[in-house]
């Protein structure tokens, strides 16, 4: 997580006359608490220098041992165009009749 999250409680009293009305002499109070929560949070540098050092990068998986890593990138720009080809082969409108 690239912050730290902090929750601190506090309570608030507020007191209320107890009978509604004017307040007198012999006017009882209750007292109500209510909890308030304050959120605050610290980026943590570190983390995000981490994180950023690896941005952008991204693991290529192959099991063909032979290919150099310049030519499995090659492979795979070329996957969009060869996934391009493979959806007009597999609808019916670009693809002339074999009969």
């Amino acid at each position: 997580m690239f912050f730290e999250v902090s929750i601190k409680e506090t309570r608030e009293k507020a007191y209320k006359a107890s009978h509604p009305g004017r307040a007198g002499a012999k006017t009882t109070f209750r007292q109500n608490t209510t909890a308030r929560f304050q959120l605050s949070w610290k980026l943590r540098n570190h983390v995000v220098k981490d994180a950023g050092a690896s941005d952008g990068c991204f693991p290529l998986i192959t099991n063909d041992w032979a290919m150099t890593p310049g030519e499995i990138l090659e492979v795979y720009k070329y996957q969009p165009n060869l996934e391009r080809r493979h959806h007009q082969l597999k609808s019916g409108q670009a693809v002339a009749p074999v009969f």
